[in-house]
Order: C-alpha cells, then structure tokens, then sequence
C-alpha cells in the first residue's frame, strides 16, 4: 500500500487503514452524523465511510477542521484517533525517510506537524489560536487578510479606520463593512504576539539571573 509516489487522498489512506485503528468499529447510530462530518472534509475520503479506515479518515480530517461533533462515542474514537494519528504519521514519515521517497516524507512530516497543531495542511498559521472566531480564520485564509500584513503592521496601524493614504478621513478606503472582523483578528492577533515575545523576554531574563 505504501509506494514512492501517493497523492494527498491516498497518502492519508495508508495512515487511516493502520491496525492501530482496527478496534475502532462503525456503529449503526452513529452513521448519519458521520455522513454529515464526511461532507466538510477537504481531502478525499478513500473507501465508504461505514469502513473503519473510512471513518478514521473522517474523523482526523474533522478534528484537523475542528468540527463539532454530537455523539459522544464519536467524541471519544476523534480523541483517540488524534492522539494516536501523530505517532503513526511520524513513523510513515522514518519509514519514507529510510527508503529515501523525499516526496512522500516531506508530506508525512507536514501532516504530522498539522495533527500536532490541530489544524489542515496549508491553513493559515492563525488557525491554532483558539482565541480567533471560525470566520476570521475563514476571512484570513480566503485572502482579505495576509501573514505578511499582519507582521507588519503595528497598533497604530492596526487603529487606523482610514486604511487609505490619500490623506482623506471619511474613514471609508474601498473596503466593506464586514471587514471590521478583519481588523479584530489584527488586533487579537498583535496583542497575542507581543504577549508571547513579553514571555519570552522574562524566560530569558530568569534564565540570566539563574
């Protein structure tokens, strides 16, 4: 099952068939509200979703979208599965390093790193903050808002309702109203970022005094 060249789908199929998942069985009840996570997954789900492969499948990707989950024994297996689904991924990733399929490796590594971090590969970094609303981290990543901006800027700049430089104060540069969120996540965001650099400057001072 494992080969040099998988795609996305079948990459993550190979880590879902595991046997570590093989206790984990597909209850009757529990099947509508696994069809329902199934179409909020991004990847493609190899084989049916009342397989036991299928449905860790839609289970990781489900956490790794931080999707809500009703049933308690789903609840339960989405744990074990994100606890257990890092481990694998990082010895599917020595497995590849070994044989030397750098492709497939770079891929298991970024999988691993995004299960540890709780979010999909390629999301925007922003989406490990708990403190952002699902809908500026949607905002962020379908464009209106760049990492690069956001390192940028400062609170002056992050203050400023005239987003424009043509000198005018109607407050108004273009953008619409809806981009208020926006501009709550800069904010979140730049207080977040100087809380942790503060923390860090006081590990280092206590490092010193040690």
């Amino acid at each position: 099952m494992l080969a040099p060249h998988l795609s996305d789908p079948d990459a993550l199929h190979v880590l879902c068939s595991s046997a570590e998942f093989d206790q984990l069985k597909v209850r009757p009840e529990e099947l509508p509200e696994i069809d329902s996570l199934k179409k909020k997954t991004i990847i493609s789900i190899r084989g049916a979703h009342d397989d036991t492969s299928g449905k860790v499948n839609i289970l990781l990707q489900s956490y790794l979208n931080k999707s809500i989950v009703q049933s308690f024994t789903l609840q339960s297996d989405m744990n074990y599965v994100a606890t257990n689904a890092s481990r694998i991924t990082r010895a599917l990733f020595e497995i590849c390093l070994r044989r030397g399929w750098s492709n497939l490796s770079k891929h298991y590594l970024s999988l691993a790193k995004s299960i540890d971090r709780g979010v999909m590969p390629g999301s925007t970094p922003l989406a490990q903050f708990d403190e952002l609303p699902r809908d500026i981290i949607q905002k962020i990543e379908g464009g209106l808002l760049l990492m690069i901006h956001v390192m940028c800027c400062d609170d002056v700049d992050v203050d400023d309702d005239d987003g424009d430089d043509d000198g005018d104060d109607d407050g108004n540069d273009g953008v619409d109203d809806d981009d208020d969120g926006v501009n709550d996540a800069m904010r979140s965001m730049i207080v977040m970022m100087m809380t942790y650099e503060d923390d860090d400057d006081d590990n280092d001072d206590d490092c010193l005094l040690s």
